[in-house]
């Protein structure tokens, strides 16, 4: 094992050990809250979290750096073949600037989320659970959560740049192969056939490209899709269904829309993603098929197959493949949850009148 290696095994303890202490911190504070009659739902969502980053982490530096290794070997062997556009090599420069401006930004982002909790004290005891108890223990905890959640926001700024960044590289590369497969038809008589074997060729290495980040990106899109939306939902329900101030209101609908704009552009450059591998079906359709012999042929009808059968794309654990129509759903069931939780949102009158019952009652 050599150093490096060490380190980085030392680092992912701390890290699990400091998510693993926050979500201690968490339970207790649920269970003060509980005992109080306080609202408790905030904070599981914050609690939450915290357990998706113990989970990321554990995937991403225990069980996935074989995955890893062969995701980047695989990047390095198609980088040797087919090169990288210019447009993504524009990219590739942004990048740069984009790392360090997040790096600045992960920096700052636990301090200045206390300081900017500290002018709204519900948010803060639902962020900062360790405000309730009694020094040292208060203290300590409010060092342990900061830390939390700095090293929450390295691992989910990581993934919302990686991730998108390898995204973008396949979407480019389809879009590269759907161009030359649009071209095909004007090309000369005697090496369409040849041309078009090189862009099936070409077209199944960056699916298998594909499919090797899709290997290692399932597990973050699963807790997108299934852990990290229908808690903010939860959230949302108890902005809407609770008689709250407008402080928290404004707070949590901005988090909670933030959360959800992220998501859902994450989640629609991978969809586009699928739109582009399927792409070269409708030039595929075009071509004039007296150019091909018999084995041509065969391996157009092949090649047209695989495009009209399972999906190409970003696959999570079996469930299903991102793509528009996959979106749409999870959209349009979003919103009905809201719009259910709105209509059913006791009105006004129902707390003056409350109010008023209890009035009358004492007085009786």
């Amino acid at each position: 094992m050599t150093c490096c290696d060490r380190l980085k095994r030392v680092y992912v303890i701390f890290v699990e050990i400091i998510f693993l202490t926050c979500i201690v911190f968490f339970l207790v504070a649920t269970y003060i809250y509980a005992i109080g009659s306080r609202p408790v739902l905030r904070l599981v969502y914050f609690c939450t979290l915290i357990a998706i980053n113990l989970y990321l982490s554990l995937i991403y530096n225990i069980f996935l750096s074989k995955t890893y290794h062969q995701l980047h070997v695989r990047f390095r062997k198609y980088e040797e073949l087919y090169g990288l556009t210019d447009e993504f090599k524009k990219w590739v420069k942004r990048l740069r600037p984009m790392l360090v401006f997040s790096l600045l930004y992960m920096t700052s982002f636990a301090p200045l989320k206390y300081y900017m909790t500290q002018s709204y004290p519900e948010v803060m005891y639902d962020m900062f659970p360790a405000m309730s108890f009694t020094e040292p223990w208060k203290s300590f905890g409010l060092g342990i959560m900061c830390l939390g959640y700095l090293l929450s926001e390295f691992q989910w700024t990581g993934n919302y740049i990686a991730i998108p960044f390898l995204s973008l590289f396949l979407f480019h590369e389809f879009k590269r192969v759907e161009t030359q497969f649009k071209e095909l038809p004007n090309s000369h008589r005697v090496d369409t056939e040849t041309r078009f074997n090189a862009l099936v060729i070409h077209h199944g290495h960056i699916t298998e490209v594909l499919e090797d980040v899709s290997n290692y990106v399932q597990h973050s899109l699963f807790t997108y899709v299934f852990m990290t939306v229908p808690v903010t939902s939860a959230v949302l329900y108890s902005i809407l269904s609770k008689n709250i101030n407008s402080e928290e209101v404004m707070v949590y609908s901005v988090w909670c829309a933030w959360i959800l704009l992220c998501i859902g552009g994450k989640l629609l450059l991978d969809a586009h993603v699928s739109l582009k591998a399927h792409g070269a079906l409708q030039y595929v359709w075009g071509l004039d098929k007296d150019r091909f012999s018999g084995t041509g042929l065969q391996k157009v009808n092949l090649f047209v197959s695989r495009l009209t059968g399972d999906t190409i794309g970003y696959n999570i654990h079996g469930l299903f493949t991102i793509t528009l129509p996959t979106l749409l759903g999870i959209a349009g069931t979003l919103i009905t949850y809201i719009i259910v939780v709105v209509q059913f949102k006791p009105s006004d009158s129902s707390y003056q009148c409350n109010g008023f019952r209890n009035f009358t009652g004492n007085d009786m």
